[in-house]
């Protein structure tokens, strides 16, 4: 979304029940939105998305599904995929912890 400009409210005009899976990711500050590309996605929280609100929003629209951390990131691919994979869990839940209690 952030990346091909959609607004994040747009997710407001929706309903949960057709939304199969949400992929999870944060952005960071640099490069600008027009450069970014999927290997940029960092943890979540480790960024500059909206994410509490995007939470908000799925959760007043009813989503009841998969939150699928999405990390193309080869800096994390360099990582040992078991601390790569605690430390997603982690980050994850924090903001969803933080967003939705």
């Amino acid at each position: 979304m952030f990346i091909g400009g959609t607004p994040f409210g747009g997710l407001q005009h929706l309903r949960g029940e057709f939304i199969a899976i949400f992929q999870f990711n944060d952005a960071p500050a640099a490069p600008a939105r027009d450069a970014l590309e999927d290997r940029h996605r960092v943890y979540p929280g480790d960024g500059v998305l909206p994410l509490q609100d995007i939470l908000r929003d799925l959760q007043r629209i009813g989503y009841t599904g998969c939150v699928s951390l999405e990390l193309y990131n080869e800096d994390y691919w360099k990582q040992d995929p078991m601390v790569v994979a605690r430390t997603g869990l982690e980050k994850t839940l924090a903001v969803i912890r933080s967003a939705c209690g």
